[in-house]
């Protein structure tokens, strides 16, 4: 890049301006469509001890667990312990509009792209690895939307 800035100090200006500008997106007036009351409602339904083993259960196995340490096959395999415990957190943290701080935890690895100037910062595509409990939840929400999707087209 033709200065003697580290390659590290060049990654976190690029970073904080990526992070500039999705602040200058978010900021701007866009108009969304608006859910009504009945809709919202059924988008917050409860989440049960069933939606959250089948999302348990649609994990892939082998991949990287995050911060705490524990794979997808953990959650898998006492699954009839986990479900209910997570179903408890993830509703106290519905209920209270907040999540635990483990779950909003994540180790990020920055992957060089192929074929790429491994001195632009633009060359590197980050990776996100979360705990597994945050996967479980997101999977579950996915769920939940897809099917509120599905059922405005049926």
């Amino acid at each position: 890049m033709g200065n003697n800035k580290s390659l590290s100090s060049r990654l976190d200006d690029f970073i904080l301006c990526c992070l500039e500008k999705g602040k200058l997106f978010m900021n701007k007036k866009t108009r969304l469509p608006k859910l009504d009351l009945q809709d919202n409602q059924s988008l917050g339904a409860k989440i049960t001890v069933d939606d959250v083993k089948k999302s348990i259960n649609s994990l892939k196995n082998g991949k990287a667990c995050g911060p705490d340490g524990f794979p997808a096959e953990v959650y898998k395999t006492f699954v009839d312990i986990f479900a209910p415990l997570l179903t408890r957190m993830f509703q106290y943290a519905y209920d209270n509009k907040k999540l635990p701080k483990t779950m909003q935890q994540s180790i990020i690895s920055l992957i060089p792209k192929d074929h790429k100037d491994p001195e632009n910062p633009a060359s590197y595509r980050p990776l996100s690895i979360q705990n597994t409990d945050s996967k479980i939840l997101a999977n579950d929400l996915a769920s939940q939307i897809l099917n509120f999707i599905i059922g405005l087209h049926n």
